[in-house]
């Protein structure tokens, strides 16, 4: 035992000497939320109105920095979510290894797309029952676009006069029986602080939905395009807007299932009290009619300090007779909030969240 014990004193010293040359951090989020959920599709035991834990958007990772030359550093990052209301490990967030230049940085592992990162910082209910995941990439509930892809090439251009550029593929980001699926994703931006602006495009060659109802129809590209406007006013107020096109590849009597997105928020900061709003309108699809829906969402949190808010917040998610939209985070969101087609799913929640980013 005693052997043992020295063995690893050994390996943690000469780990720890290594990193006196080289910059590593620990980083995450801690979730909990009480949500007070309303489906007439909710799975409960009376199919009531229950109460849910929900804790599974919170994470843990490791990332870290090391100089190779004065212009050229390695980069790596590995995460993973945790199951706070379980008590365990959940699936793999992000995990990358990457060199950056005064020409750009480039990555290769499972990251965000250029899509998700154009207009994530707009997203003031992020990670909670109000995420704009629910419509900003999601057709039909299902999160189609802005996903974390794996295998994932991303390279970003260094700011050029408040400009910056990214772009990324996958070869392989969906197995289909023997053949896997490309995956593309651009996106350009711009911001000088008051304003920010992004255009993004994303493009998945042959997808498959994994939605029963378009089982039958004719898979082909997914593609949608984003517009994304941010503006700070100031004194704490912040308004964002989301413009979204997107198709699934799906074809019905010949037609894509093409809707378009809408979406506004809004934020105010008094003191220690943040108040947020955001409203959302989707376009019936192609080929689909009563396909449309709506979003809603309004909140207010209380920070007790830069890294720990108290949060109350309502979401509501209405579909027309067609449509099956519910409230999620993205693909990584183990227990979205998905109602039957043409039915409306609400929540109302009470939460506590811990952000930290510190070195080791």
């Amino acid at each position: 035992m005693l052997k043992k014990i020295l063995c690893l004193m050994g390996v943690l010293t000469v780990f720890l000497a290594s990193q006196a040359r080289a910059e590593m951090g620990l980083y995450g989020q801690a979730l909990l939320a009480l949500d007070y959920v309303s489906s007439d599709n909710y799975p409960g035991p009376d199919n009531d109105k229950p109460l849910a834990v929900n804790g599974n958007r919170s994470w843990l990772g490791f990332r870290g920095e090391e100089g190779l030359r004065e212009d050229l550093a390695l980069l790596w990052r590995a995460g993973v979510y945790l199951d706070l209301d379980d008590g365990g490990w959940g699936a793999g967030r992000e995990a990358y290894l990457g060199l950056r230049h005064r020409l750009g940085t480039l990555r290769l592992g499972k990251q965000s797309t250029p899509y998700r990162l154009a207009g994530e910082r707009l997203d003031v209910f992020a990670d909670t029952r109000g995420d704009y995941h629910g419509v900003i990439g999601s057709i039909d509930g299902e999160a189609v676009f802005g996903n974390r892809l794996k295998r994932l090439l991303f390279y970003q251009t260094p700011v050029i006069k408040r400009f910056q550029m990214s772009l990324a593929a996958s070869p392989a980001y969906q197995a289909s029986g023997d053949a896997d699926h490309y995956a593309l994703s651009g996106a350009l931006t711009f911001d000088n602080g008051p304003l920010y602006v992004a255009l993004a495009y994303e493009q998945l060659q042959d997808y498959v939905s994994t939605l029963g109802r378009y089982a039958s129809a004719s898979a082909g590209n997914a593609r949608a395009t984003k517009l994304a406007l941010g503006w700070d006013f100031g004194q704490g107020s912040k308004l964002g807007l989301i413009l979204e096109e997107a198709k699934n590849g799906a074809r019905l009597n010949g037609d894509e299932l093409l809707r378009r997105a809408y979406y506004l928020n809004f934020s105010q900061v008094l003191g220690n009290v943040t108040l947020r709003a955001a409203l959302a309108l989707l376009d019936e699809m192609d080929a689909v009619k009563d396909s449309g829906a709506r979003h809603a969402a309004l909140g207010l949190s209380y920070a007790f300090s830069p890294r720990v808010d108290l949060f109350a917040q309502a979401a509501w998610l209405g579909n027309d007779d067609g449509a099956a939209y519910g409230l999620l985070a993205d693909r990584d969101d183990p227990a979205p909030l998905l109602p039957a087609q043409g039915e409306d799913v609400s929540a109302v929640s009470l939460g506590l969240v811990y952000r930290f980013d510190r070195g080791l």
